[in-house]
Formats: C-alpha cells, sequence, structure tokens
C-alpha cells in the first residue's frame, strides 16, 4: 500500500516537474512571438510589402510543419483525416486567426515598438481567455471567471499602461531637470 502511495507522489511530482517544463517552453515561445515582429517587419521594409513579409513567414513556417507531419506515420495519418472528418467549420480559422495576427504586428511594430505591441496584445489575449474559459467555448473545459482574475487582467492592462508611459513621463522629467541645469 506504501508502495503504491509512494508512485503516486513521485507520479505527482514528473507531473509538477513536466508542467513547469511546459510553461518554460510557453515562455520561451513568447519571447519568440516578440522576436517575430520586428524580424517580419524589417522583412517588409526590405521588400517594400508588410504583407508579402508576413506570407513568406507563413510559407517557411508551413514548410517547417510539413517536414514534421510527412516525417511521422501518425501525423500523415491526421492529415488525411483533417478534410474528412466533417469538423466544425470555425476549426479551419486558427490561420486566418494567425495571419491577421501576424499582419498587425508587421504594420505596428515600427510605430508602436514591441514592448507596447506585446503588452496589449497580452492583454487581448487574457480578456479573450477568461471569456473562452467562461462560456467553455470550441471544447474547453468551463472555468468561471472570478473577481481576482478580472483583478488580474485589469492590472496586466495597467501593466501595459506603466510599460508604455511612465518610461515617456520619466524621460521628460529629465529633460526639464537638463534644461534648468543647462539655463
Amino acid at each position: 500500500r506504501g508502495y503504491g502511495v509512494t508512485q503516486a507522489y513521485q507520479g505527482d511530482q514528473k507531473m509538477a516537474a513536466s508542467r513547469w517544463l511546459l510553461i518554460g517552453l510557453v515562455y520561451f515561445a513568447g519571447m519568440f512571438i516578440a522576436v517575430q515582429g520586428p524580424i517580419n517587419s524589417n522583412l517588409g521594409k526590405t521588400i517594400n510589402s508588410p504583407l508579402v513579409a508576413g506570407l513568406i513567414s507563413f510559407l517557411v513556417g508551413t514548410l517547417a510543419l510539413t517536414v514534421i507531419v510527412v516525417s511521422q506515420d501518425t501525423h500523415r495519418e491526421a492529415l488525411g483525416k483533417a478534410f474528412s472528418s466533417g469538423e466544425q467549420w470555425y476549426n479551419y480559422l486558427g490561420g486566418f486567426l494567425g495571419a491577421f495576427y501576424v499582419a498587425v504586428i508587421i504594420f505596428t511594430a515600427p510605430v508602436l515598438g514591441m514592448g507596447l505591441i506585446i503588452g496589449v496584445s497580452v492583454a487581448g489575449q487574457i480578456t479573450a481567455a477568461l471569456i473562452l474559459d467562461q462560456i467553455g467555448a470550441f471544447g474547453l473545459q468551463k472555468i468561471t471567471i472570478t473577481p481576482l482574475k478580472v483583478f488580474g487582467a485589469i492590472m496586466t492592462c495597467c501593466g501595459v499602461a506603466i510599460a508604455r508611459w511612465v518610461p515617456e513621463i520619466d524621460n521628460n522629467s529629465n529633460k526639464t531637470t537638463e534644461v534648468a541645469a543647462d539655463g
């Protein structure tokens, strides 16, 4: 009996460790999103077409995924089922949503900067995630929105505002001090 408890405890430890590994993976993927925007924007400037830059970004991603899918039997089987399984039409919109996001980032990066873009993007993602969880959209488990979660979303928005506007206020106060010292 004690052995089963030890196994369960070790299983919980492994699950907790793998959960932290997955969180770390998501963290780095988020960092890559921040890097992707200026890379795509630079390409758009170089070729004088932000939309073609977005297309190239998706083509490279498609090529990478194609290599993975074609190289493994289970993925090839799933590809065959993808268009014959009678899926709901909205389950195929992920690529459109991703293309919209990439295009918006490419257009806005030179003007807004990646810090503001990512902050506002995360705030939008949290807002949508709370709503999707609340209604159990797209087969998600229903998770109730609580006042604490709403507070967290509001704090995220406040963090974006601080990250965006406080440096300007600090810079302006430094300029005033410098002008006064020079005068």
